[in-house]
């Protein structure tokens, strides 16, 4: 099963449909809550991820996010 929703992958670990592959920051609060997941380290196993930076078309390009970014 592909799901693509970090709350629907979350949904189907809770009702026993199998194990998810989410970040740790999309269960950060359940685990301060004291949901029913736990954490397996993968040892080895290293993910890149790309962020990307976007503004409302037509707004000014000034401010923190963007002298962060660089731009």
């Amino acid at each position: 099963m592909e799901l693509d929703l970090t709350e629907a992958i979350k949904s189907a670990v809770e009702v026993g449909l199998g194990v998810g592959f989410v970040s740790r920051w999309a269960i950060a609060k359940d685990l301060r809550l004291g949901n029913n997941f736990k954490i397996v380290e993968i040892e080895g196993l290293t993910i890149k991820r790309q962020f990307l930076v976007v503004y409302a078309s037509g707004q000014s390009r000034k401010g923190w996010p963007l002298n962060f970014a660089g731009l």
